[in-house]
């Protein structure tokens, strides 16, 4: 690669040195580990693999988002100076998916996750994921007071037991609630 030429992370195209003005204008220095890092070209050429930059025509033309390294959460790990779409593969299902710009940059600017982490399944696995988190939640809170439960509770939680794919539990709790109508 001539000295003069940088190897775009986004595109993967190369591109001249004054291609990537944008990024270097983001901050003249960032931390990284303990010592400032100057934020200049030699830098994102000699590092190309430590930094996720982009070059200006991914981020003139969207395909790349400008990042803010200044809240960013890093320590040991360097900070993200643009977002663009990684694919990726979830470790849940298997399945390839896109880990999108605008999905990073919410997740390491808006919720503040260290960068160095990263998703490691999809969306649909994670929404599934935080789905079966809440039915436990709602489970613990209504069993807390597993002796004074009526028969709506009761019912409820048959039903979260079957979501949550446990027959046996859901079939108790459904006695227990038909028991409670008796009752009534």
């Amino acid at each position: 690669m001539k000295k003069n030429k940088l190897k775009c992370p986004c595109c993967k195209g190369e591109v001249y040195s004054s291609a990537a003005q944008q990024t270097l204008k983001l901050s003249p220095q960032v931390w990284f580990w303990i010592d400032k890092y100057e934020l200049v070209l030699e830098n994102l050429q000699r590092d190309e693999d430590t930094f996720q930059w982009a070059c200006d025509d991914c981020l003139n033309s969207q395909k790349a988002i400008i990042a803010n390294p200044e809240i960013q959460t890093y320590c040991d790990y360097p900070p993200y100076l643009a977002y663009f779409d990684i694919e990726k593969k979830c470790t849940v299902c298997g399945e390839n998916y896109i880990f999108s710009a605008e999905e990073q940059k919410f997740w390491y600017e808006e919720l503040k996750f260290f960068v160095q982490g990263e998703s490691k399944s999809c969306v649909k696995c994670r929404q599934k994921k935080r789905h079966k988190n809440n039915l436990t939640s709602e489970l613990s809170s209504l069993l807390k007071d597993k002796h004074n439960l009526n028969q709506k509770q009761l019912l409820r939680i048959a039903e979260i037991y079957g979501k949550l794919g446990r027959v046996d539990k859901q079939t108790y709790f459904i006695r227990l609630a038909t028991k409670a109508q008796d009752v009534s």
